[in-house]
């Protein structure tokens, strides 16, 4: 064999669109290529396309593409017995097509209205303009439980492709998702001892809680009291009792019920005047 020659290389080839539902004609291409030179002991034999790219000098640079379930990462839980949280992991890189995606139930519930994120536009080389999710995202499913079910199963129809230039064809996946727990009234009727003491627990809660404003204002009377009477014997009341006796005992002749009166109209003074006092600096902060 010569150490250099001729090869002409021929690929053929035809594919389809899936999604679309239509196949292109065969398509084939033709390249001529120059073998280089041979040195002693090099087998020229090409039985594989590595065998190829080794003769070529050509390095295997392609890039290496995850599957599907590594790219596109799908979970869903249920913090509430009406909604799911359905959230996609998305890999760099990759990105999935918004109206390729789309949820059902397949038991235990019935899916509702719902709407997706809303997504970001893309000249697509396969489907021209359209919306696709680059990153990851999460979807508010809700949903009408079954009163007897635990737990529902989901399922997500979608498909992604990847930057770099391929797609994946349609994929589905199916979870299975518990719901959160509540006593029905058939587990009611089962347990009575459960259901009575719910309703004798209802039926004292207003008595705790009025017994329990009853004793508060008793002690907030008792706490203001005792602080009023205490502020009596402050360095500045004290001047003012000789005052105060002086001016209810010196009324001569006036009687026992002039000086009740004398003494009902200064407390009363005085607590109208430290009331309002403090009406306004709680209004005023």
């Amino acid at each position: 064999a010569p150490d250099l020659g001729k090869l002409q290389l021929t690929a053929r080839g035809q594919g389809c669109n899936d999604p679309v539902g239509v196949c292109y004609a065969p398509i084939a291409h033709t390249v001529a290529l120059t073998l280089p030179e041979t040195t002693a002991g090099q087998s020229s034999a090409i039985n594989s396309v590595t065998d190829l790219q080794q003769l070529l000098g050509v390095a295997a640079s392609g890039p290496e593409f995850l599957a599907a379930e590594e790219a596109f990462r799908l979970e869903a839980r249920s913090d509430r017995r009406d909604t799911l949280i359905a959230q996609f992991f998305v890999a760099p890189g990759y990105y999935l097509y918004r109206d390729k995606l789309r949820f059902e139930m397949l038991a235990g519930a019935t899916l509702e209205e719902h709407a997706l994120p809303p997504g970001v536009s893309k000249q697509d080389p396969y489907f021209g303009e359209v919306t696709i999710f680059p990153a990851d995202f999460t979807a508010e499913l809700p949903i009408v439980a079954d009163a007897a079910a635990s737990e529902v199963r989901l399922i997500a129809h979608f498909q992604g492709c990847a930057e770099q230039g391929i797609c994946y064809p349609p994929a589905k996946k199916t979870l299975l998702i518990s719901l959160p727990s509540i006593i029905s009234d058939a587990a009611a009727s089962e347990n009575p001892n459960l259901s009575a003491s719910a309703e004798a627990g209802n039926n004292t809660e207003p008595a705790k809680k009025e017994a329990v404003s009853t004793q508060a204002l008793v002690g907030y009377l008792g706490a203001a009291f005792g602080t009023g009477l205490l502020l009596s014997f402050t360095p500045c009341v004290l001047p003012l009792i000789p005052i105060l006796l002086g001016t209810i005992v010196g009324q001569s002749g006036a009687g026992r019920g002039r000086a009740t009166a004398l003494s009902v109209v200064y407390v009363l003074g005085t607590v109208a005047t430290y009331a309002v006092i403090g009406a306004v600096a709680g209004a005023t902060g």
